[in-house]
């Protein structure tokens, strides 16, 4: 799979670049190694998504179908991957402390200045 989406991921270079030679420049790769991955991504697919010449390069209607869909497709894949990171590295969520009156409570109150830590974080005393 994740073949898969490398060639994915430099056909729509390719495409936003305008040429096998640029894309392989802008992902440190030679022109041969993205070539062939193109080729097989085609094989795979069963589609031509380039015609290619020697000059020019143009997306087949498949491959302009294709590139509207994979482009969707990985930036959902990145915003899903950027909200399962922590915002602010800081703890939030509700804690739940249940202490005996006197003593507990002293600590409550003690352990209630952790909280300037962790501004996300709330805390409910029960007596």
């Amino acid at each position: 799979m994740n073949n898969k989406l490398n060639a994915i991921a430099t056909f729509l270079r390719v495409v936003e670049a305008g040429s096998f030679s640029a894309a392989a420049r802008q992902c440190g790769m030679k022109q041969s190694a993205v070539s062939q991955q193109i080729a097989a991504l085609e094989e795979e697919l069963g589609v031509v998504l380039l015609h290619r010449t020697t000059r020019a390069m143009a997306l087949t209607e498949q491959g302009e179908s294709y590139r509207r869909d994979m482009q969707l497709l990985l930036e959902a894949m990145h915003e899903a991957e950027r909200r399962l990171q922590p915002t602010d590295r800081q703890w939030q969520g509700r804690v739940h402390v249940q202490l005996p009156s006197g003593p507990g409570a002293a600590l409550f109150t003690a352990s209630a200045g952790a909280a300037e830590n962790a501004p996300r974080a709330a805390s409910d005393p029960f007596p």
